[in-house]
């Protein structure tokens, strides 16, 4: 008997895709999954443990986001910006805690991080010289009489 295939779109399962798919589908939930994961970055070095040699700063960075991401999305309140509704205890809320405890949480952290510029490209990015009072670019120079 062979195992079944339970990959999906590329992810670990449906409902590791599932939870991508929200995340990414919403302007403001795409934007705070990125702004958790960059926390988890500058988190992440002050994690590693150097003495164990168990942790580096991106497997780090990955946990933390991992843990941050789950927390985020199953237990913050929907008032508060979290993402699953409150159904109380119900056959409704079992099954969906049955499901999201299916979801492969590090790798959609692993997801974000892989795609989160780096801080040279945010600070790039950030410099588009609209504003040269603001900018790396400078004022912009004072015209001459020649």
């Amino acid at each position: 008997m062979s195992e079944k295939d339970t990959t999906y779109s590329g992810w670990t399962n449906y409902e590791t895709w599932a939870v991508a798919l929200w995340i990414d589908n919403e302007e403001w939930s795409q934007e705070r999954a990125q702004e958790i994961a960059r926390d988890a970055r500058r988190e992440g070095p002050e994690h590693v443990n150097v003495k164990s040699g168990i942790w580096d700063a991106a497997r780090a960075e990955v946990y933390i986001l991992s843990d941050e991401l789950k927390t985020w999305v199953r237990d913050t309140p929907p008032d508060d910006g979290g993402m699953l509704p409150d159904l109380g205890a119900t056959l409704a809320s079992d099954l969906l805690g049955a499901a999201v405890s299916e979801v492969n949480w590090y790798e959609i952290a692993e997801h974000y991080l892989a795609n989160l510029p780096t801080a040279e490209e945010e600070e790039e990015e950030g410099d588009d010289c609209s504003d040269p009072a603001e900018s790396a670019c400078g004022p912009e120079p004072e015209p001459t009489d020649d």
